[in-house]
């Protein structure tokens, strides 16, 4: 018998992520769905095969602990990672070079150092992939 893929999806709620998310399902996949409001989690969850919900985890990527409570919380539930897909992002459109410093930290603490971080905490569990 085939293994099934496990897959995490950040940014699982909506949109790109939302789309991934069907689209490993389509393929028999089970897919742990990752994003920031549980309601919405809640119902893309509802839309999934119970067999192929790997789990759902309820996280802000701009937040540090928030982001190292989810690898424990993932590792806890998950013996090896086959995919990740960082599809959470966070957009602030500004005229060109006019974002402030605030605005330009957040996007980075989400765009960049959340997925960094989500990424190294999670790297034992993709190497025991296959």
């Amino acid at each position: 018998m085939k293994k099934r893929k496990s897959v995490v999806v950040t940014g699982a709620t909506a949109g790109i992520g939302a789309a991934v998310v069907q689209a490993f399902v389509a393929t028999g996949a089970r897919v742990f769905l990752v994003g920031r409001n549980p309601r919405k989690l809640a119902a893309g969850a509802r839309r999934i095969p119970e067999d192929q919900l790997a789990g759902i985890g309820v996280a802000d990527l701009g937040a540090v602990e928030a982001v190292e409570d989810l690898v424990r919380q993932i590792g806890a539930q998950r013996r090896s990672i086959d995919v990740l897909v960082h599809a959470a992002g966070q957009y602030g459109w500004t005229e060109l070079g006019a974002a402030d410093l605030e605005t330009f930290e957040s996007l980075y603490q989400t765009n960049v150092r959340g997925a960094y971080l989500l990424t190294q905490g999670l790297l034992p569990l993709l190497e025991r992939s296959s």
